[in-house]
């Protein structure tokens, strides 16, 4: 953020730089990727510096991203629904709130970021790196995690009913009062995770990697614990 000027969290990020006269009307439209124009992503970043926490947009639906690096951004609060971050770099990036319900985050990585309450229902998330994550709240519902590393990530009140954890890293993360609902967590590494008052009624834990401590707990939870094994 430039000193002396105020930007509108509703402002786009195609707004914004027209403004700051970065690009011309035009220049940037749904579905075009912004990958090839390293110069406005530095652009970009420039204004996001300065000492400014504040968000640089807030619609940023549908456009695609993939590859980019937003490392250390602040997106809270942003309208990504749709957008296409697959093998983008987002570590350490503040995506608190934002919408990225439909968004394609495989092989991206997330690793720090902060996610707290961001809405990534129905989300392609497979192969990320999530690893120290904060997922506090985040409503993951249908979610495809597939093969994620979520190793001492944070899922507390996690809504991740439904959702596709198969052969998910989950060794020493907090997933306190997370719902896993009807998900599918086949061959998942759940070791040394703390489960205190989750939810895993009804969700498929074939395979899983358990603690002896949470056997008791799941066995009441109405989960498929076959072929689980407890260490």
């Amino acid at each position: 953020m430039v000193r002396g000027e105020t930007h509108h969290l509703g402002e786009t990020i195609a707004v914004l730089p027209l403004k700051m006269g970065i690009l011309k009307p035009g220049y940037l439209s749904r579905g075009e990727s912004i990958v090839a124009n390293l110069e406005l992503l530095e652009r970009l970043k420039a204004i996001a510096g300065n000492g400014s926490t504040d968000a640089i947009a807030q619609d940023l639906s549908q456009l695609d991203f993939a590859g980019a690096d937003l490392s250390g951004l602040n997106l809270s609060s942003a309208n990504l629904r749709g957008a296409n971050f697959s093998g983008a770099n987002l570590s350490g990036t503040d995506l608190s709130g934002a919408n990225l319900s439909q968004a394609q985050l495989q092989g991206s990585n997330l690793s720090g970021a902060e996610l707290q309450g961001a809405n990534l229902s129905g989300t392609d998330l497979s192969d990320a790196e999530l690893r120290n994550a904060r997922l506090d709240g985040c409503d993951l519902r249908r979610a495809n995690l597939q093969g994620n590393d979520l190793s001492e990530a944070t899922l507390y009140e996690a809504d991740l009913s439904e959702a596709n954890l198969n052969a998910v890293k989950l060794s020493r993360a907090n997933l306190g009062r997370a719902n896993f609902s009807c998900g599918n967590l086949t061959d998942a590494d759940l070791g040394e995770a703390r489960l205190a008052g989750a939810n895993f009624s009804g969700a498929n834990l074939g395979g899983a990697t358990l603690s002896h401590e949470a056997s008791e707990r799941l066995s009441r939870s109405a989960a498929n614990l076959q072929g689980a094994v407890f260490i």
